[in-house]
């Protein structure tokens, strides 16, 4: 351990700066009050309770004399599950993820939490699938005309959807959400979303021959370009769609 104590004493000590409070709603910044104190990934860009993040950082204070921050992160989802039927991915009031669904798929909710969290599905439904976010998630439009050009680029850049938002579908976490519903018998449901999902892909093929990373949940083409071009191939949308037509087989008997 001594030749890493650099870096534990940094580590220790940013734990402190991460620490974070939020005992009041802050409508103009969406910030959702919480109960306890919470860690946020860093001070610079991500300043809220983010429900993937959590996990990781709990494993860094469980059996240390921060391990109070681990429970009261735990309270804190308990309150966001009571107040919204579903843990947002983010302690926002402007974005809920399909991530929030994933404790169905685990096996961790209750019966009575499971028929909740369904309820908020249809945030997420559309002809193709289920989409990554719901629509409130995106920026709110912004009126640029009275921007020069570069700050107009600037702001449109930054609020335009990205790759993780509204409208698209990655089938990987709709697969999950699949399998949770299958779980706690919801099967119809998880039949509708299958089905949907393999006509819309069998649709992207037949168009371009290979499926993609991607679907756009509105129009069911492929997504747009970001940081790289849509991939075509694609391991993962070819698992999910081979495993799909499996479960459908398997719930048909």
């Amino acid at each position: 351990m001594e030749e890493y104590q650099d870096c534990l004493n940094y580590i220790d000590r940013y734990w402190d700066i991460i620490t974070k409070t939020s005992p009041v709603d802050n409508f103009p910044k969406r910030i959702i009050a919480l109960p306890k104190p919470f860690l946020i990934p860093n001070t610079k860009r991500f300043s809220f309770l983010f429900y993937w993040d959590s996990y990781f950082m709990m494993q860094g204070i469980l059996g240390t004399n921060r391990q109070q921050l681990a429970l009261d992160t735990v309270e804190n989802f308990a309150y966001l599950f009571n107040k919204f039927k579903i843990i947002p991915n983010v302690s926002s009031y402007d974005f809920f993820s399909l991530a929030g669904f994933l404790p169905l798929w685990s096996g961790l909710a209750s019966s009575s939490q499971a028929k909740k969290m369904i309820e908020n599905l249809p945030r997420f439904e559309s002809k193709f699938g289920l989409t990554i976010t719901d629509k409130s998630s995106l920026s709110p439009k912004v009126d640029l005309a009275h921007f020069s050009k570069q700050v107009r680029i600037t702001i449109d850049k930054t609020l335009n959807s990205k790759q993780w938002d509204y409208p698209f579908i990655w089938r990987p976490i709709e697969y999950l959400v699949v399998l949770g519903l299958i779980k706690y018998g919801f099967e119809q449901k998880a039949k509708e979303i299958m089905e949907k999902a393999l006509k819309a892909e069998a649709k992207i093929f037949r168009k371009y021959g290979r499926f993609y990373e991607k679907m756009n949940g509105e129009t069911g083409d492929i997504a747009k370009d970001f940081h790289y071009p849509n991939q075509g191939g694609f391991g993962w949308t070819n698992g999910v769609f081979y495993k799909y037509i499996q479960l459908l087989q398997e719930l048909r008997r």
